[in-house]
């Protein structure tokens, strides 16, 4: 993962298997079934055909029954297809990996709509990062003891810890503490700051979901070390430096509660009351440095800018600060330095295969310019001309579905018995359902240059105007409260053509879906109803469920914390989801979130789908074929992890919700008794 510089010897090799990696990313799967070209009905009704096993019986196995035959063609597989959504996300990958690769090799990457988007993500595979943008970019800020050469002691005492963390924050650089931009969980139409305590992502495992062990540290001071040797740090002193830069931020983890969480739910301060509680961290100035030249900043934001404080964190902080000796000008100056080139990810790609940069890059595009980066998808995927006629079917009929969804589980929110004698917490729960909103893809006017930013070939000054563009806009999210005296919610939409999924927004009650999950088998023309209710349909169902479940129930329509639900609903929805809590659920106690989305919002989706009926006669083949949409979103395997999970593998998440379904049953004629028809049936609403 990290430069040559330290295994060398492994040049060779790498090269070899990085010229394998580009040879297998160009194998194309055009004709396969995996990737039938829109609007071909035929070739969709083949592609799902072609993944049934129907040797298996389907009441012993429905999954099997469904997916028995489903595979990813290798070059899919090396684009992370391990199951349905993750192969619709690398055939989206693949059509973009195969236009910049068009771009690239014709050596004329044309002034058009595409330009900027295609620059990005060649400057990004075009090779290796190099230091000196980065250096330049913290020289305007301060002098650097370690970029000048310098073994002074005192060479960075006069070293303003404060103003350059300010100044990197504006770069997205987290410091002693993260400054996030989130809704405020007491209004949540309105983005306020939350700081919060390091991440610690590289000294931690797993990604920074894990704990620190002895080969994440080890993997941590190696990258360190290779961080100072490129800025000319001799070996000897470079391993002092890595050694007390490590020993430093343990430290600084250590300040941490074991079970503290990134958003807790605190009551939050002004910037005044807040600076007043930690005189030592020196707030106001801070504040100061990083809002310095933001549009309009209101005389009296001081008293009105809101920021929810893990203040548990901020006082252990404040006084591991006062002590000179432990957390010197001189540590602070080298720590910063190196959270700031590990921000940028420098070096950590440089000897990637192929794929793996491939995917990075597009991550990045993901990352900084969804928009631009949607639009140009669908202009590959639908065409220039009938992109427009696509996006605008799209939001037309899925309005309509989720409103049919919405209408749906009012009626069955009426029917339950859950808010008998609770009138109050019954019409909360209609509030809520009511209120939620479905964010539909958005997409750039065209697919230029974001404004005010000059991309061009060199990705690393890219990647620097990109997030310092990100950070200032975050910050613009917070002061427009202040200077209109009331907030609206903007629209964000961060998702683009690599998110192939449904997400529902706990603190907006609004459920979005990106333009990548808009694509068969999930989403197509050639669908109908059946099909499209028990593909998508079921995914925004599923989304929906949320709102409603353990965590949802304890948020209002707007998104506030309210746990406003009397304890006599509560412990009727209790009663009743206690059947997902039975010994046919693995992990029951962590997944049961999930294993509720999934039953209940089939089951929202099944009776929606059958009453669009008037006379509600559905045939038995369009039952079938709404069962097979459902299974056939879980094909494949979910992604080995070794961290703790909130799903059941994907066998089980067919096979359990729909032996809660007697229609099922019914139609493929299953014995009272086996797998899919078993007697103990888990129903909420």
């Amino acid at each position: 993962m990290y430069t040559s510089r330290i295994y060398a010897g492994l040049m060779p090799l790498l090269l070899l298997l990085s010229s394998t990696g580009r040879h297998l990313s160009r194998i194309s799967v055009s004709g396969t079934p995996s990737s039938p070209t829109p609007g071909d009905c035929s070739a969709e009704k083949r592609y799902i055909e072609d993944q049934m096993d129907e040797s298996s019986a389907a009441c012993d196995d429905f999954y099997e029954h469904a997916c028995g035959n489903w595979r990813a063609p290798y070059p899919l597989r090396v684009l992370g297809a391990h199951d349905t959504r993750t192969l619709m996300r690398a055939l989206n990958k693949q059509l973009l990996i195969q236009h910049f690769d068009r771009e690239r090799e014709s050596q004329n990457v044309r002034q058009s709509n595409s330009s900027s988007a295609a620059s990005f993500y060649n400057s990004c595979l075009s090779g290796r990062q190099v230091l000196r943008p980065y250096t330049e970019a913290l020289r305007s800020y301060a002098e650097w003891p370690l970029l000048n050469g310098s073994t002074s002691s005192d060479s960075s005492s006069t070293f303003d810890w404060l103003r350059i963390s300010a100044e990197l924050r504006r770069y997205g650089v987290q410091g002693l503490w993260q400054l996030l931009v989130q809704p405020n969980w007491q209004a949540s139409e309105q983005r306020v700051f939350y700081l919060m305590p390091p991440s610690f992502d590289l000294l931690r495992s797993r990604g920074g979901r894990g704990p620190v062990n002895e080969e994440s540290v080890f993997l941590y001071e190696r990258y360190i070390k290779l961080l100072l040797l490129d800025m000319g740090v001799r070996v000897r002193r470079a391993n002092l430096i890595v050694s007390d830069l490590v020993s430093f931020e343990r430290q600084l983890l250590s300040l941490i509660q074991p079970d503290s969480s990134q958003l807790v739910l605190r009551a939050p301060h002004t910037l005044q009351q807040l600076a007043a509680l930690f005189p030592g961290l020196h707030l106001l100035d801070y504040f100061k440095t990083l809002l310095a030249g933001m549009e309009s900043l209101p005389a009296d934001y001081e008293q009105r800018l809101l920021i929810v404080a893990d203040t548990a964190y901020l006082l252990k902080l404040e006084q591991l600060l006062s002590d000179g000796q432990a957390v010197s000008p001189q540590r602070l100056a080298k720590w910063l330095l190196i959270q700031f080139l590990a921000h940028f990810e420098l070096h950590l790609h440089d000897d990637k295969l192929l794929a793996a940069q491939q995917e990075h890059c597009l991550l990045q595009l993901n990352t900084f310019m969804p928009r631009e980066f949607s639009q140009l998808y669908v202009q590959l995927r639908h065409g220039v001309a009938t992109g427009e006629n696509f996006l605008a079917k799209a939001h037309t009929r899925l309005p309509q579905d989720f409103q049919a969804l919405k209408e749906q589980f009012e009626r069955m929110i009426n029917a339950t018995p859950i808010f008998e004698n609770d009138a109050p917490t019954h019409k909360l729960a209609l509030d809520k359902l009511r209120a939620m909103r479905l964010l539909l893809p958005q997409v750039a006017t065209d697919t230029g240059t974001p404004a005010g930013l000059h991309l061009g070939d060199d990705y690393d000054e890219n990647l620097l105007q990109l997030s310092r563009a990100q950070a200032l806009l975050e910050f613009n999210d917070v002061l427009q409260c202040l200077r209109r005296g009331a907030c609206g919610a903007r629209e964000s939409h961060t998702y683009g053509p690599l998110d192939v999924n449904g997400y529902y927004k706990l603190k907006r009650n609004v459920i979005e879906l990106p333009i990548g999950v808009l694509r068969p088998p999930m989403y197509s023309e050639c669908n109908g109803e059946a099909r499209a209710f028990g593909s998508l349909g079921y995914v925004m169902a599923h989304e929906l469920l949320h709102g409603f479940d353990y965590d949802g129930i304890n948020y209002d329509e707007a998104g506030n914390a309210a746990s406003q639900w009397t304890a006599h609903s509560i412990i009727k929805f209790g009663v009743r989801a206690a059947c997902y809590l039975t010994p046919r659920y693995s992990n029951a106690t962590l997944t049961i979130d999930e294993n509720i989305a999934d039953s209940e919002g089939l089951r929202l989706a099944f009776e929606t789908f059958r009453a669009q009926r008037p006379s509600m006669t559905v045939e038995p083949s369009e039952h079938k074929e709404f069962f097979l949409a459902f299974a056939q979103t879980w094909c494949g395997h979910a992604a080995q992890s070794s961290g703790i999970t909130q799903h059941a593998s994907h066998r089980e998440r067919v096979n359990n919700v729909l032996s809660n379904f007697p229609e099922f049953a019914e139609t493929f004629q299953c014995k009272t008794g086996s797998l899919m028809h078993p007697a103990d049936k888990c129903h909420i609403w």
